[in-house]
């Protein structure tokens, strides 16, 4: 099973307790949910009875509980009602992470007001500036992991895509993003800066990936995977760390199926 994962902050000055969001209803990532049952995870609110996470999060249902944070530290709370997944696509490698993402209809509606952020129509590409919130473990960059999950805690961070896979057919769909979660110093110039790029650890599976569109958050994908530096003294989940997940544009016509006409902006 693939493991979860959390926002990495950089190293000091920066911290995780300097990434947080504040747990308000007006904040541009208070769709971002936490999903509990047996650990910590994450997923985006997308339409009034529908959340996204990654499919090996939701292997957990019906243990799972949606929990959001709008004024106050778990303001509400939803069951599981239904689990849906993508038909697998047909890739080159079959074990690459291709397909790890799931729709959940909760039990219930959520809150009315709730900013739903609509499917993003800028295609992933490598360079492109991607921004993430989520729940879970954290720390420091140069360190690695300091500070447990938790799922009143709500971190941010962002970061660029650098490689973007592809389908193996003729229309060469972009199906997974990798990013690499670089120190501000990285020889390579990739590096967001300290205090802004964020990594990936152990503690929230399915949280999102946004990009901005006309001054708002739009969904481009669901963070699924991580993969360790390769370097053996680099710490876990640290600077050197990959991390990526889902693009959702590759399952347009999938999440039209399930969700039907008008449910999510950007679907048709």
């Amino acid at each position: 099973m693939p493991p979860a994962f959390a926002l990495m902050a950089g190293a000091a000055p920066d911290s995780p307790s300097a990434r947080l969001d504040a747990n308000r209803a007006d904040s541009p990532y208070a769709c971002v949910a936490s999903l509990m049952g047996g650990g910590c995870y994450s997923a985006v609110c997308i339409a009034p009875q529908f959340v996204l996470t990654a499919a090996h999060v939701a292997a957990k249902a019906p243990d799972l509980f949606l929990y959001l944070n709008l004024g106050r530290d778990l303001s509400h709370r939803y069951a599981i009602k239904r689990v849906a997944t993508p038909p697998q696509p047909a890739t080159a490698d079959p074990s690459l992470p291709v397909g790890d993402l799931a729709l959940l209809e909760i039990d219930g509606r959520l809150p009315e007001g709730l900013a739903l952020p609509p499917l993003a129509s800028t295609p992933a590409r490598e360079g492109l500036r991607i921004e993430l919130a989520g729940y879970g473990a954290s720390g420091h960059g140069d360190r690695g992991v300091t500070v447990g999950s938790n799922p009143m805690l709500k971190r941010i961070g962002a970061n660029r895509i650098d490689r973007v896979l592809r389908s193996d057919d003729a229309s060469a769909t972009p199906m997974l993003y990798y990013f690499g979660f670089d120190a501000a110093n990285a020889r390579d110039g990739r590096s967001l800066g300290n205090g802004i790029e964020a990594g990936l650890a152990s503690g929230d599976s399915g949280s999102p990936a946004f990009v901005r569109e006309n001054g708002r958050l739009a969904l481009l994908g669901i963070n699924s995977f991580v993969i360790r530096s390769g370097s053996p003294s680099a710490p876990a989940n640290g600077f050197g760390t990959v991390g990526g997940g889902q693009v959702l544009a590759a399952h347009k016509a999938w999440l039209h199926s399930v969700l039907g006409e008008g449910v999510w902006a950007g679907l048709a």
